[in-house]
């Protein structure tokens, strides 16, 4: 079993082929805490080799603080794994979970956790920063 990707990203949707808007967040400004960000999306690929598949499996999705703590509760699915089509040696999931109204309680960092059956495949860190300062303009001479 392989995690081929993760990210976290503006919008995205699972059909005959996954879209995705604004891949690769890293970073939310916001000009206090705590804050409500309205919605974000955790996206990943997993890769199961033909011995792998056919049978359910746990996954879990958490988001968390720097010292561990739930942002929100944890999310849950069981998966059923199917074999790969007829003469190829691998089956791939596609997961697209939308993270509606998470709260950030503080500036600092965050993560995002994929684990399969209790194992941590991956984690995608997420910092909440304050809104940079705008440089004034210059005076005009």
């Amino acid at each position: 079993m392989e995690l081929e990707y993760a990210f976290l990203c503006d919008y995205a949707d699972q059909g005959q082929k996954l879209t995705a808007v604004g891949i690769g967040i890293d970073a939310i400004h916001a000009p206090e805490v705590p804050v409500v960000h309205p919605m974000i999306f955790a996206v990943a690929g997993i890769r199961f080799e033909r011995p792998e598949t056919n049978r359910a499996r746990r996954l879990e999705v958490e988001l968390v603080d720097a010292d561990g703590n739930p942002v929100i509760p944890r999310l849950e699915a069981e998966m059923q794994v199917g074999p790969p089509a007829p003469g190829f040696s691998f089956q791939r999931q596609r997961i697209v979970l939308g993270i509606n109204g998470a709260t950030f309680p503080r500036y600092g960092d965050y993560e995002v956790n994929w684990l399969m059956d209790g194992v941590v495949l991956r984690s995608t860190p997420l910092k909440v920063l304050p809104i940079p300062e705008q440089n004034p303009a210059p005076p005009s001479p």
